[in-house]
This record gives C-alpha cells, structure tokens and sequence, in this order.
C-alpha cells in the first residue's frame, strides 16, 4: 500500500501491524484497525426439534407433536430452551398443598 504520509510526507509502502497500517518511515499510524467497526457476537447454531408430549390422566391419553426451530450454542442448550417454551405453551402452574386440606384422598 503506496501512500503519503500526512506526518512526514514520505511517500511509500505502508506497514501493517496488529491490523492497522503504519508509516514506514515514522510510524505514524495511517489507517486504523477497525475504522468504526463493531464486533458481531458468534452466531448461534439453528436446531430443529420435534418435541413429544404425552399426557396420561385416568382413561384418557393426549399424545402431540411439536415442532421448534431453536437457535443455540449447543444440543443440550437447544433442549432446554424448547423445554421452556413447552411449559409456557402449556401454562403449567405448580404449587404446594397440604394432603388433610384435598378431600379426594
């Protein structure tokens, strides 16, 4: 890279050192690194997950697919994000009693 030095007006090769050009000359430094560029996080991986569901309650059986395409690291993190989205889906709420307060038993 041929350029003229806005220091020292060398004109001539430019150096590249640890991503950002240099005179060779001087050591002015030319050209930045990055020049206003931002780091993007690494992308995730896509994975496509079939999830089943089974519900077994007295007599009646519920048996359903579901299908999530999930965005994540790994297999096991892709698993657990499909695990909430299931019980968000199914608005399950689980709560404490007491046996002497269920007049079923």
């Amino acid at each position: 890279m041929n350029e003229q030095c806005p220091r020292c007006q060398n004109v001539g090769k430019m150096i590249d050192v640890h991503g950002h050009y240099q005179c060779s000359v001087c050591g002015s430094v030319i050209e930045d690194c990055c020049n206003g560029e931002i780091c993007s996080p690494k992308k995730q991986k896509t994975f496509f997950l079939k999830v089943k569901v089974e519900t077994v309650e007295g007599l009646f059986a519920l048996s359903y697919d579901n299908y999530f395409q999930i965005e994540a690291d790994t297999l096991s993190e892709a698993k657990e994000k499909a695990t909430e989205k299931i019980y968000k889906w199914l608005n399950i709420e689980i709560e404490e009693y007491q046996p002497e307060e269920d007049n079923c038993l």
